[in-house]
C-alpha cells in the first residue's frame, strides 16, 4: 500500500481475509472471491457446473458474503508484514510488478524495488533500496511476456525497456548502437498502452490510437508497421478505443463495437474479425476518462462514476459520493483477476466480481477470454 506521505507498507492479505471467515461453510466463497480467483475456472469442474443444483449452491455461497467490510489496515495492524515502512521519493503515476520487482514511474523517471519473500514471516516485502531504470517521464506502464516494459510518455511517444537481458541482442525493438535496453517505438502521442499478447495497443486521448503487431516467425521476433486502429471498424465518427488480449473495442455515440484479435494468425493475415455491435446504447465519449478490459468485463471511468460492462451482459454502475483518487485491476495477477480496487482519501473499497467462470469463454463478447485452456461453459442468468 502506497500512502500519501510516500511510504509503502505491506500486509498479509490472505491472513486478513481468513480472519473475516467466521463460518466454515463460507470458506470456499472467501477463498475464490478474495484469494484464488482462478479456482472455479478449473476444467475438471466443468461437469459440476452443468448440474443446476450444484451451480446454484456455488452462486448462493458467493452471494452470502457480498456485503462484508474489511478494515483495520493500520500501521499497528497484526496483518502488517513490514517491520517498518519503506519509503519512495515520489508519488507514482503508475506501478507494475514483474519477476519479483516493483516498478514505478514518477516525475524523475522510472525506478524499481526488489521484492523479497511475501511470507508472513518475512521482515519486509520490499527492499529498502531503490534502483534507477530510466529518466523517461512515463504516465502509464505496461509489461508483457518476455520482459518488455512499455512506457507511455505523452508527447514523447511510446518507449520500450527490455528487462530480460538474455534477449537484448536478438530483438527488433532494441537499438544495439545507442542503448541496448531502451528504444523509442512510436513518436506519436501516447496516453496509455495495452498488451494484446505480444502485440501492443498505443492509446491516446489527444491523437489517433495505433496498433502495433509483433509476432514470432520461426522463433524470430518480427513486427508490422503500426496502423490507426480506426481502420478495423466501420464506424468513423468520434470514438474511444481500448483493447485487451483477444478483444478490441470502439466506444461510440451509438454503441460498443468489438473486433476479435487472433495473435497466431498474423502471418496469414487473418488476425482480425469483422466488427460487431455488442452493446447498443449511447456512450458519451467526451466524459470517458479511462477504461480497462478485464476477464469479468470492461471497466469505464467517467468523471463522476464507474461503469462495469459485465461479461454476462449486465451493467453495474458505481457512483462517487467522495473524490476517487485512483482505481486498479490486476490482469497479470495469479489470484486477483476478479478484483476492482477503488482508492479514496481515507479508505479502499475492494470489489470482487464472481460470475465470469460460468460464461462461455469462447463465445463471450465483453471481456478477455480466459485462455489457460479452451473450454466451453453454458451461459446462465442468475
Amino acid at each position: 500500500m502506497i500512502h500519501a506521505d510516500k511510504t509503502i507498507s505491506s500486509y498479509n492479505w490472505e491472513k486478513m481475509v481468513d480472519s473475516f471467515n467466521e463460518k466454515e461453510t463460507d470458506r470456499l466463497a472467501y477463498e475464490c472471491a478474495f484469494k484464488n480467483s482462478k479456482f472455479f475456472y478449473n476444467p475438471d469442474y466443468l461437469s459440476f457446473y452443468k448440474d443446476d443444483e450444484f451451480r446454484s449452491l456455488v452462486v448462493e455461497k458467493i452471494k452470502r458474503i457480498k456485503d462484508i467490510q474489511l478494515s483495520n489496515l493500520y500501521p499497528n495492524s497484526k496483518y502488517l508484514i513490514s517491520s517498518k515502512y519503506k519509503k519512495i521519493d515520489c508519488l507514482p503515476t503508475d506501478i507494475v510488478v514483474y519477476k519479483n520487482k516493483f516498478y514505478f514511474a514518477c516525475a524523475d523517471g522510472v525506478f524499481y524495488k526488489k521484492i523479497s519473500s511475501l511470507s508472513y514471516y518475512s521482515p519486509h516485502a520490499l527492499s529498502p533500496s531503490t534502483y534507477y531504470l530510466t529518466d523517461k517521464k512515463a504516465v502509464n506502464l505496461n509489461v508483457s511476456n518476455g520482459g518488455y516494459l512499455y512506457l507511455s510518455t505523452l508527447d514523447d511517444g511510446l518507449w520500450v525497456y527490455l528487462l530480460n537481458r538474455d534477449f537484448e541482442y536478438s530483438d527488433i525493438l532494441v537499438d544495439k548502437k545507442t542503448n541496448k535496453n531502451l528504444k523509442k517505438i512510436s513518436k506519436e502521442h501516447s496516453s496509455f498502452v495495452n498488451s494484446n499478447y505480444s502485440s501492443i495497443f498505443i492509446g491516446s486521448h489527444y491523437s489517433e490510437s495505433l496498433f502495433y503487431e509483433i509476432y514470432y516467425d520461426k522463433k524470430k521476433r518480427k513486427s508490422k508497421p503500426p496502423f490507426n486502429i480506426k481502420q478495423l471498424f466501420t464506424y468513423k465518427g468520434k470514438s474511444f478505443f481500448i483493447t485487451g488480449q483477444d478483444k478490441m473495442y470502439q466506444f461510440t455515440n451509438s454503441g460498443l463495437y468489438m473486433v476479435q484479435f487472433i495473435q497466431s494468425k498474423i502471418i496469414s493475415g487473418e488476425e482480425f474479425s469483422s466488427p460487431k455491435l455488442v452493446i447498443e446504447r449511447q456512450f458519451d465519449i467526451d466524459l470517458i476518462v479511462s477504461a480497462s478490459v478485464e476477464l469479468f468485463g470492461i471497466v469505464i471511468e467517467f468523471k463522476d462514476k464507474l461503469e462495469i460492462l459485465l461479461s454476462d451482459g449486465k451493467i453495474e454502475t458505481i457512483e462517487f459520493y467522495e473524490s476517487l483518487i485512483n482505481w486498479r485491476t490486476f490482469p497479470r495477477s495469479h489470484n486477483y483477476t476478479n478484483q476492482l480496487h477503488l482508492v479514496f482519501s481515507n479508505h479502499i473499497e475492494i470489489i470482487s466480481i464472481n460470475h465470469d467462470f460460468l460464461i462461455n469463454q469462447i463465445q463471450k463478447r465483453i471481456g478477455i477470454r480466459y485462455a489457460d485452456f479452451d473450454y466451453y461453459r453454458d451461459k446462465i442468468d442468475y
